[in-house]
């Protein structure tokens, strides 16, 4: 249904893409996330110690230039192009905030307040920061938040509605496709997604060394 909102002219293969370049880009902000060093560094092990035991987490990876950079990158990573969800209430966040040289002390402040104050009082939150020279006055924020609560996405025992089905090809708005996040609700699956896109990198480093 959302992705007849994202890509509803799209040819069937192209559409598809749209979906993939999505998933793309989360698992590879995580596998950035593990792999380069940050000025407040973050690592898997965090990563396992929020999502142990937190149900279904949403994955997201918001962008912003604009003066209000830091607020509106949050809200890009929350909302989500493909599934609807509710992070209100959620038990726990996983915030990497990424900038240039000229982000600020209290532009990271305002990333982590705006992602808490939709939380359970009692989330555990874990933030972490890198500085890179591309990112010159752009904000980019990656999160992992678990307990979330979605109508299409469920724990393990359960089903989707079977009115949900039925809607799924009914016609729908246009939405903006910015937003690069999707769900996962086992912490194995994102194991082997960092995993793979680590080998991958590896490889590719590897090829290129050898052609020089």
């Amino acid at each position: 249904n959302k992705l007849l909102e994202l890509a509803p002219d799209l040819p069937l293969h192209t559409a598809f893409k749209v979906a993939d370049e999505i998933l793309t880009n989360a698992v590879k902000g995580i596998a950035e996330l593990v792999t380069k060093a940050g000025l407040v560094n973050l690592d898997f092990a965090d990563i396992r110690t929020i999502m142990r035991d937190g149900g279904v987490a949403l994955i997201g990876v918001g962008e912003s230039d604009t003066e209000n950079r830091a607020v509106e990158a949050v809200e890009k990573a929350i909302q989500n192009p493909l599934l609807d969800v509710d992070i209100a209430g959620a038990t726990g966040a996983l915030i990497n905030v990424l900038g240039g040289p000229d982000m600020t002390l209290d532009e990271a402040r305002r990333v982590v307040e705006t992602v808490s104050e939709q939380l359970a009082e009692d989330a555990r939150i874990i933030w972490g920061a890198q500085i890179s020279d591309d990112l010159a006055k752009t904000m980019r924020v990656m999160l992992i938040i678990t307990g979330v609560k979605s109508s299409q996405i469920f724990g393990k025992g359960k089903r989707l509605a079977d009115e949900k089905v039925k809607d799924f090809f009914k016609p729908t708005k246009k939405t903006s496709k910015k937003n690069l996040n999707f769900l996962v609700s086992d912490v194995k699956c994102l194991y082997w997604l960092c995993i793979s896109m680590i080998v991958i990198n590896t490889v590719r480093r590897f090829e290129f060394t050898c052609m020089m």
